[in-house]
């Protein structure tokens, strides 16, 4: 039996099955995070938090779209994972029934919140950073399910992924990101002198242990993208992340806390 101690898998057991991203998107943890849900309690999820302007968001996004086609793909959710046909329609929704933001050909795609989500992540490194496929290497420091990497070879990069996650979260990872060149490594083991790359971790580094974070190689050569929580678990975060790297070349600051409200707000620390 693998189970965890530590976070929102402390009473899950994936070891048989692992592979069925279905388990991750049913998780009534999952589901019950508004950044991650897409469907709740027999109803389509229409919000990244209660004081999230919804409309202004998705307006952001498809103006993103026209301009940027080429990520118009990262919206269409594929169909493993869900066991049925009845399943996966039960758990998407096209975009025209989100919003009348979509009153285009784009209104036609179906897609769930993770998909929104990771288009969310993509569109704001393009804007802040540069694109992912202008990088060469990718550090994904707690990578969920793989979809961010999944999409980022999707968009076009061709370089080389390491991961750093809790072991109970790897097979769904392998399975997802099979055929791509990716590795699973410790913490201490990251090659974080690789030339052109990209540190990503949305809510990751900010829900390990101050001692893990303490094992990271040094970041100075990467470019940044760590949203993270004010507090966890009595960790405050704003003071020890920005400890860490807001002195540290040219970093950029958004508070997303109108996205995402508990533990004291988020934010997005970014660096070029």
């Amino acid at each position: 039996m693998i189970k965890e101690t530590h976070g929102i898998w402390s009473t899950k057991d994936y070891s048989e099955g692992a592979t069925n991203l279905d388990n991750y998107k049913r998780d009534p943890y999952v589901t019950s995070v508004p950044l991650y849900c897409n469907y709740i309690e027999g109803r389509h999820a229409v919000g990244f938090g209660a004081r999230a302007d919804l409309t202004g968001f998705l307006t952001n996004l498809k103006k993103f779209i026209d301009d940027n086609p080429r990520y118009t793909g990262i919206l269409f959710t594929e169909f493993e994972g869900y066991k049925d046909i009845n399943q996966y329609l039960e758990y998407t929704i096209k975009l025209k029934d989100i919003s009348n933001v979509f009153d285009n050909e784009l209104g036609e795609i179906r897609t769930n919140w993770n998909n929104i989500r990771m288009l969310w992540y993509l569109k704001t490194i393009h804007q802040n950073i540069k694109p992912v496929w202008e990088f060469d290497n990718i550090i994904d420091f707690g990578a969920g399910t793989g979809h961010f990497v999944y999409h980022c070879y999707q968009l076009g990069f061709k370089g080389e992924v390491q991961i750093v996650d809790l072991p109970q979260t790897v097979p769904i990872q392998k399975h997802l990101l099979r055929g791509l060149n990716v590795k699973w490594v410790s913490n201490k083991e990251l090659l974080t002198n690789l030339p052109n790359t990209l540190f990503n971790s949305t809510w990751g580094f900010s829900e390990a242990p101050v001692d893990v974070r303490n094992q990271t190689p040094d970041l100075h050569n990467c470019s940044l993208f760590i949203a993270f929580q004010s507090n966890f678990e009595g960790i405050d975060n704003k003071k020890d992340i920005y400890g860490r790297f807001l002195s540290e070349g040219n970093t950029v600051i958004k508070d997303i806390s109108y996205l995402v409200p508990w533990d004291g707000g988020s934010t997005i620390l970014m660096r070029i």
